[in-house]
């Protein structure tokens, strides 16, 4: 089997009925998997309406955030149809048969260069800079995240320069959006996927950063695009701006303490900086909604 399509749902059953409306006749699709990571309304019960010898429905024993419940689809995948490739995505998004068929030709014609990922531009009209790529933060650059108005004068060195991207051909970069990417399952598989311990926010620096170790490399195209309606899945599952400030946050430290290696100091100065950070962010949120 070539190709099995993973998509993640929490209480946004809607979503996911609406993508794969879009995308089940897709011939480069061969299985869709569709995980329920134990919603809280019922979702699973409007999903199971969609299965077929075509699309799978299956649910985690638990809500384990966006690393575990992809986890638990695509080595559900792995382990059931043995693909060469899993497409992961958001039920949030939404892309053309045609692009999926470029970024798969490319991972066939890359096979034997150690590409694992591959991905292209996101077009998010709710969130015009969010980005489809991005250079694997140091450790300087979780500081400068957790003191976001620091952040915005300095800028963020992450973000890869314009003409680096807009090339004809493939790019080779650090880390792809996890909103939508298609991942090599041997090289999945070579790093045991995503974090658990990662609920939500980083996920895809971390698996970067392992695939980077193991010697992979990510591919990224310009001139092709997705739609993606981005937060519509996390809105519904985090309203409180606090409470995603600190998933963040947890998630940034997890990457710095595991995967950077930091020592005890470099960490007590990441606490700190987070807790000024957030405070000014929240005080700044508070006086622009009096204001307005």
């Amino acid at each position: 089997m070539k190709n099995c399509l993973i998509i993640l749902n929490y209480n946004d059953a809607q979503s996911c009925l609406n993508l794969v409306n879009k995308i089940e006749q897709y011939k480069n699709i061969d299985k869709i998997i569709l995980v329920d990571n134990l919603s809280t309304d019922d979702s699973y019960s409007h999903l199971l309406k969609l299965q077929n010898s075509k699309i799978d429905v299956i649910q985690t024993n638990h809500n384990g955030g966006y690393s575990y419940g992809n986890n638990y689809g695509c080595f559900w995948a792995i382990n059931k149809y043995s693909p060469d490739y899993l497409t992961i995505c958001n039920p949030d998004i939404y892309f053309e048969e045609d692009v999926l068929e470029e970024l798969i030709s490319i991972m066939n014609r890359e096979k034997e260069k150690f590409v694992s990922a591959i991905s292209c531009q996101m077009n998010c009209e709710s969130t015009p800079n969010l980005l489809s790529t991005w250079k694997l933060p140091k450790y300087s650059d979780c500081i400068l995240n957790n003191l976001t108005i620091l952040r915005k004068i300095i800028g963020d060195r992450t973000i890869y320069r314009k003409n680096e991207l807009n090339q004809t051909t493939p790019v080779k970069v650090d880390v792809l959006a996890g909103s939508f990417f298609i991942i090599r399952s041997k090289a999945f598989t070579s790093v045991k996927g995503f974090d658990d311990s990662v609920f939500l926010y980083n996920e895809e620096n971390i698996l970067s950063k392992k695939l980077k170790e193991k010697g992979w490399s990510n591919l990224y195209l310009n001139y092709l695009s997705y739609d993606h309606y981005h937060s519509i899945s996390i809105n519904k599952s985090f309203s409180s701006e606090a409470k995603k400030l600190d998933l963040a946050y947890k998630s940034r430290l997890i990457y710095c303490e595991k995967y950077l290696k930091i020592n005890k100091i470099k960490k007590i100065f990441f606490v700190i900086t987070y807790k000024i950070g957030k405070f000014n962010y929240l005080v700044g949120k508070f006086i622009q909604r009096k204001l307005s």
